[in-house]
């Protein structure tokens, strides 16, 4: 008999049988003291939400109460009490931010603490997609975040990849072995997995993995739009690109008709075009906030500084940007959900929200619809829209403090002035040094 925890769960697996039960201790505890309430003042509040345009043309003051918003009021109408106050002097106050394409560093990368790096940019919920490193490792590090251990974002994560990924150092599950794959279902369920992801050629094969997974309920996402996959309920797709049919491939409008029908959501990622060499070379100033320093080893600023000043453009690659922009505006006129995620390398990654963000408005995309898939629309697709992605009473604190409006150039996005995650209020310095003791 195997002893596990998943999540706030204790299960029993017969290891014999494979028969997994629950375990229901009686446990008493005292949970502790809450942090102090705390008011933001003077928050010009942008949301993304149907209502959020009720907050446009004032100031806001915000009360967080036990790691959730409490109220919001008009300016200068919350009575503080034994409250700490922080004055956001008008500054811009969002929801935290989504990257459901984010992975965990391959073993050896001479970077530290990704997940901190990506709260430090106001990205405060990751999903990690697999591939790099063994998923009960990404589990331990979620746990240890959610556990006040570590300063990070809410971690969600898929289980070992399934498939035939020659870049994927964890994808050792034969796709024609139909017992092994199930086993790594199995696992996906057991070990708290939110989503499963196969990369497999093969479209019967992609198509079975999809079946296997919903029989657990486990949700899947894919790097294929094959209609098989389609036909029996493909949560997700990977990427922009339609692999099948090249890079350059259009959306026919019966693809749109259908992932439109079945619910399927889109994570373009076009921020990957981005380092392939466009002729619109990247900003040299995303790598300027000087507490980039203390989270990356010198080696990953000074190659990606010395990437920006060698830069060789690729016309070829400005067609496919071109082309998926296109496919991105489709997607989105046909009230597809495309939630914002990036899959880029270290230091990327971390920072490609914004970069991913400005890529959906040269899409045509409007600045406040771009926020709320970056935000509401994102937790929506992970499932965690009762807690997350809007500045809601009720909801977990998970803000993000700017200077400069996000809404005429989502670059401010930056370099947050302050992020609150679960109502604890932290700079990136602040992120920084909590590595520096880890």
């Amino acid at each position: 008999m195997l002893l596990y925890q998943v999540g706030v769960d204790l299960k029993l697996l017969d290891t014999r049988s494979g028969r997994v039960l629950p375990v229901r201790p009686r446990l008493r505890y005292t949970t502790p003291q809450a942090a102090p309430a705390t008011i933001i003042r003077n928050a010009r509040i942008i949301d993304g939400t149907a209502s959020g345009s009720q907050f446009d043309g004032g100031l806001w003051d915000i009360l967080i109460r036990d790691g959730r918003i409490a109220r919001i009021e008009p300016a200068g109408r919350l009575v503080s009490g034994a409250a700490s106050e922080l004055d956001a002097g008008g500054r811009a106050v969002l929801p935290g931010l989504f990257n459901l394409h984010w992975h965990v560093p391959w073993p050896g990368t001479p970077e530290v603490g990704s997940a901190a790096v990506a709260l430090a940019h106001g990205v405060t919920f990751l999903r990690e997609m697999g591939g790099n490193i063994e998923p009960d490792w990404v589990q331990s590090l979620a746990e240890r975040i959610e556990a006040g251990q570590l300063l990070g974002p809410h971690i969600s994560f898929v289980n070992r990849v399934i498939g035939m990924a020659r870049h994927s150092a964890s994808v050792d599950v034969d796709p024609f072995d139909k017992q092994t794959v199930r086993a790594q279902v199995e696992r996906a369920k057991a070990t708290g997995a939110s989503w499963m992801k196969p990369y497999m050629k093969i479209p019967p094969v992609d198509a079975e993995a999809i079946e296997l997974g919903h029989a657990a309920g486990v949700p899947v996402t894919s790097h294929f739009l094959f209609g098989g996959s389609l036909a029996r309920g493909l949560d997700g797709k990977e990427h922009a690109f339609l692999y099948y049919r090249g890079e350059n491939a259009i959306y026919r409008e019966d693809i749109i008709s259908a992932v439109r029908a079945i619910g399927t959501q889109i994570t373009p990622t076009l921020a990957i075009i981005l380092l392939r060499g466009i002729s619109e070379p990247l900003d040299f100033t995303l790598l300027d906030p000087a507490w980039l320093s203390s989270f990356y080893a010198p080696s990953i600023l000074a190659d990606a500084r010395l990437r920006l000043k060698a830069w060789v453009p690729i016309p070829a690659q400005d067609r496919v940007l071109a082309m998926n922009l296109e496919n991105v505006r489709r997607l989105y006129d046909a009230q597809v959900p495309i939630p914002i995620g990036t899959d880029i390398a270290a230091p990327w990654q971390e920072m490609g929200v914004p970069l991913e963000m400005q890529l959906y408005r040269k899409a045509g995309i409007p600045p406040r619809e771009i926020i709320r898939l970056a935000t509401l629309e994102a937790a929506r697709c992970v499932g965690v829209d009762r807690d997350l992605g809007s500045v809601e009473v009720g909801k977990l604190a998970d803000l993000v403090i700017i200077d400069g409006d996000p809404l005429a150039d989502f670059r401010v996005l930056q370099n947050p002035r302050w992020v609150i995650v679960g109502g604890a209020i932290v700079t990136p310095a602040e992120i920084a040094k909590s590595l520096q003791r880890e």
